[in-house]
């Protein structure tokens, strides 16, 4: 889900950082990420700079500056290419899907690489997310918001659903 309450962390399987500092920044809250961490949650950490998050998760994807949009469309592309997707959730709630299905297929793995200098398996790797709780920073463009709004449609994000989407509390 997106921006919920620090607590929906416990009922994480993995938990998406992007561009955000959540240990430094939410100080308050940091302590729910290492419990869900300690309780079995992976978590990933996108960003340009090594923080305090980035210590302290499974996967760091050293995104550079200006490229959060290129590593989106690459992710999409994984979720699409293996048909990760929610197609319900895609059929009733998103229009012209099929357009930007097309417009990713050519992110592959290695033009994606390429453009944002990230390994191949750290992209396959952030795309295999499911069932992901997503901390976002500070949107620097557009563009990246556009490409991340196509991820998180691809994955199936239901608002309606929040603060936990697609979550079950443990029994």
């Amino acid at each position: 889900t997106f921006e919920r309450s620090a607590d929906d962390y416990m009922y994480s399987d993995l938990i998406l950082i992007w561009g955000s500092n959540p240990l430094y920044t939410q100080i308050p809250n940091a302590h729910y990420l290492t419990e869900a961490r300690y309780k079995g949650a992976q978590i990933v950490t996108i960003a340009p700079d090594y923080s305090a998050s980035s210590v302290h998760a499974d996967l760091f994807v050293p995104v550079k500056p200006g490229c959060d949009a290129a590593l989106a469309l690459g992710i999409a592309h994984e979720l699409i290419e293996h048909d990760w997707l929610d197609h319900d959730f895609i059929e009733r709630h998103t229009v012209g899907f099929q357009a930007v299905a097309e417009h990713v297929r050519s992110w592959t793995p290695k033009k994606t690489a390429e453009v944002t200098g990230i390994a191949e398996k750290a992209i396959r790797q952030a795309a295999e997310c499911e069932d992901v709780q997503i901390s976002f920073g500070v949107t620097l463009t557009e563009s990246m918001a556009d490409a991340v709004k196509i991820t998180v449609i691809a994955t199936g994000f239901q608002p309606e659903n929040a603060p936990v989407a697609q979550r079950k509390a443990p029994e």
